[in-house]
Order: structure tokens, then sequence, then C-alpha cells
């Protein structure tokens, strides 16, 4: 009786495993809002050269309240999406309320998405949290990332797959010695102050290199940014001549 019951409990732990990973190789395409109004196109990141990493949780989920703060601090490491990797925490089951509940209560600043029960269907998730990562050219290339004692285990896994780590909070970059060049505060909310030592073309960049505006600035300039939505952008400052002089990446909330 015991070794039928020691089978039976191996035979329900095996399952479980299974079902903790999507059994799909190609990923399917999706669009989603999250918590703080940004709108996510799977596969507008993947054409644009990004990896995305995947965390399928729900909000009572005891595993899932483990991991985040290592999701939290992967996505830190590598440029808080600014990088080659797309961070993105799917809830099955939750409501908008409930995720930015959860999302500020515990300072997570990583995209949080809730009410996707559809996506989770679609990737026959059966386990939480269960982290994936797919290549820009759609394959899914870690099918459940699991177990993840420290921070450091999920990092090393992207780390493989040619993620390259990047600072969250990004200052202006110089590209041509002697030139000052800043933009603040950052993050930002309706406005950016720019302030250069010289005339300058200023573009400014969303989080897949689509041009969004460009002015002139001429020593400094108030910009008015409420139109922006809130996310990462990059801001490029150009010579008279076209050449790049500075660069800044700047996050809205």
């Amino acid at each position: 009786m015991k070794k039928e019951l020691l089978v039976f409990a191996i035979a329900i732990i095996l399952m479980i495993g299974v079902k903790a990973q999507t059994p799909l190789n190609t990923a399917v395409d999706f669009t989603v809002t999250d918590i703080t109004g940004v709108e996510h196109n799977l596969f507008s990141y993947l054409d644009a050269g990004k990896y995305v990493c995947i965390d399928f949780f729900f909000v009572n989920c005891g595993p899932c309240q483990v991991f985040a703060p290592k999701f939290q601090a992967t996505f830190e490491h590598f440029g808080c999406n600014s990088s080659n990797v797309i961070f993105l925490s799917i809830s099955s089951q939750d409501n908008m309320e409930a995720v930015q509940n959860y999302a500020a209560t515990h300072s997570y600043t990583y995209p949080m998405v809730p009410n996707t029960w559809g996506i989770t269907t679609t990737y026959q998730i059966g386990a939480y949290p269960t982290i994936i990562l797919i290549a820009p050219n759609r394959q899914i290339v870690e099918k459940d990332i699991w177990p993840v004692n420290t921070a450091q285990v999920l990092i090393d896994k992207l780390l493989q797959h040619g993620a390259i780590p990047q600072s969250c909070s990004a200052v202006g970059i110089s590209e041509l010695s002697g030139f000052s060049f800043s933009a603040a505060p950052n993050p930002f909310s309706d406005q950016i102050k720019i302030e250069v030592d010289t005339f300058v073309n200023v573009e400014i960049y969303d989080l897949m290199g689509k041009k969004l505006d460009s002015f002139t600035v001429n020593q400094q300039m108030n910009y008015n940014s409420s139109s922006l939505k809130p996310g990462i952008y990059m801001i490029k400052a150009f010579s008279s001549d076209g050449k790049i002089v500075a660069s800044q990446k700047l996050q809205k909330f």
C-alpha cells in the first residue's frame, strides 16, 4: 500500500511539473495594457530585436510572492525594459485594482498586466509562477525558468541568451568631449527641463525606436511632455551637422 501511495504521489508531482511549463515552442502574439496604462504588443517587441521575459502569476499565489522581488531585481539589472529584454508580469485572474494595490504595496515597478486569462490559457500555463523567455525569432527558448532561488539565477539564465545589463537610472551620456547636456527630472511627469551649452536639435524616441517628436534647444527649454504616456523614452541631441552628441534614457511615471 505504501509503495502504491508513493507511486501515486510521484505521478502527481510529475503531472504538476509538466503543467508548470508551456508546451508551446512558438510564441502567440498578444496586445495588453498594464496597470499604468502602457500598451504592450509581443510581436512588436520581438520584431524590434528584443527578448521578452514573461512571469505568469496571480496576487495571492505564495510562490509568486516569494519570486516577485527577484523578478524586480532582474528587471532593474537589465535596465528596466530599456535594454534588449522586456519584462512583463501577467496575472491570470486578478482585476486592475488588485494588481495595482499589489504593485504599490511592494513597490514593484516592472509592468504588470491584469485579467489575462485568455493569454494564460493560450500558453497553457497550469502552475504559478511560470517564467518563460521568448527570443526575437518568436521561439520560446525557456519554457519554465525554475527554481529561482536568487535573482542571480534568473540573471544568469538571461545572460546565457545574450541579455545586456544596463542601469535603470541612466544619466545623460555626452558623446562629444566637453559637451554639456541634461534632461530632468528623471522620472518625469508633464515637463522636462533640457539644458545644453550650445544650439542642438533634439529628438525623442519611444522604447521601440519610433521618433515621437523633434525640436531645437538653445541653452535651455522646458518641454511639455503631457502627451507622452508612462514608460521609458530616449532623448537624443544632435549637432548642426547631424552627429549625435548626447543621449539620455528617461522614464515617465
